[in-house]
């Protein structure tokens, strides 16, 4: 299977704990968005709303979830707000 699983869901909803979980089962790497776009940003997910906003927030989204991309075989963990960006959906 060389697809891309996506969980979405709201805070707090246990995305992270069952996409460790599924994706041990299925010998997949797990990635946390939110983890990875805060080291990107070297701020956490609620600064980076509240200093650069929504906008550049979704920006960087966009390119990590762009370089991740590159390898399959990954479970994400993601909130609501990407499934709204058309361009990641075609990723």
């Amino acid at each position: 299977m060389n697809s891309n699983i996506f969980l979405t869901g709201f805070s707090g909803s246990g995305k992270t704990d069952v996409g460790k979980y599924v994706a041990a089962k299925m010998q997949r790497s797990f990635v946390d968005l939110d983890i990875e776009i805060s080291k990107f940003a070297n701020m956490s997910i609620e600064e980076i709303f509240s200093v650069k906003g929504e906008v550049t927030f979704r920006q960087i989204e966009t390119e990590i979830l762009a370089k991740i991309q590159l390898v399959t075989t990954k479970l994400f963990q993601r909130v609501v707000g990407l499934l709204k960006k058309i361009k990641i959906i075609k990723l």
